[in-house]
């Protein structure tokens, strides 16, 4: 049995079968339940194609803010990272409510990837480390910043396909030993993030100065690779949910979980660009 290390998308939340081998045409013994009130691929695939559908959308809107009144940026921006926090705990323990309340998170989760865009943006086009985003200068912004957020869509959207094309054709295969490996890693990262947002109060210009040291920038580049571990690991989780035959709600929740990844990734890599960008 499979363990994701996003904590959204344990295995053992979901309660045959359907397989992405089903999209490459492999049917033998792939028989999925039709039931109306078990979860199938099919639609598993369309819950995340309107969760990101909806967090797209509202960070675009979350953008154009930045541009007409700053003020309204950062509400919008602080206020999507509060309630998703908020959502996403309650989605976490009352996976049930996942249907009603996956879309009012994705719109959350659209204002925070809208901030977050802008500042690394702004950080990228010369604004300063740890400031907000709205300091950086326009014009830079524009050019260069745009640049690597659209960047960072394509390359999240090219990898996030990598990864289910390699998984699916099974190139890919996660064992119960990289599992846990991935798992203990992704742990460590955590504490330290929640380490560094503690020491980026205290000290944030030595903090500032580590993100763009090239011990920094390599780092950034490892969490690009574990975020797109974890994207892999997902797919397997959601495949065992289908084959278990897990409630409907689930695809919902396997959805909402799938996001969460793949913002993860998204952030992850537009860090980095705006790191390797910086230090040119």
């Amino acid at each position: 049995m499979f363990r994701s290390t996003n904590p959204t998308m344990k295995s053992e939340v979901f309660a045959r079968p359907q397989t992405w081998a089903d999209f490459q045409g492999d049917k033998a013994g792939l028989e999925a339940r039709t039931g109306p009130r078990v979860m199938t691929l099919n639609g598993t695939i369309i819950k995340s194609m309107i969760l990101l559908g909806i967090c797209s959308v509202t960070a675009l809107g979350t953008w154009q803010a930045f541009h007409q009144d700053a003020k309204t940026f950062a509400m919008l921006g602080i206020g999507g990272v509060v309630l998703a926090i908020i959502l996403g705990l309650i989605i976490t323990f009352r996976r049930h409510t996942a249907p009603f309340l996956a879309p009012i998170y994705a719109v959350c989760e659209g204002a925070f990837v809208g901030w977050i865009s802008a500042y690394w943006a702004a950080y990228a086009a010369g604004g300063a480390a740890g400031g907000t985003a709205a300091r950086g200068a326009s014009s830079k912004l524009a050019l260069l910043g745009t640049d690597i957020v659209l960047q960072a869509g394509l390359l999240t959207f090219g990898i996030s396909a990598a990864m289910l094309i390699a998984y699916s054709t099974r190139l890919i295969r996660p064992s119960q030993k990289l599992m846990g490996a991935i798992a203990a890693i992704t742990g460590g990262v955590l504490i330290f993030s929640l380490i560094r947002i503690v020491m980026s109060m205290i000290f944030p210009g030595f903090m500032a100065n580590m993100w763009s040291s090239p011990i920094g920038i390599a780092f950034a580049g490892f969490i690009v690779i574990l975020a797109a571990a974890n994207l892999v690991i997902d797919f397997a989780v959601v495949e065992e949910g289908v084959q278990n035959g897990a409630p409907k709600y689930m695809e919902w929740y396997a959805g909402w979980g799938l996001l969460v990844t793949i913002v993860w990734l998204y952030v992850s890599i537009l860090r980095l660009l705006a790191l390797l960008s910086r230090s040119k």
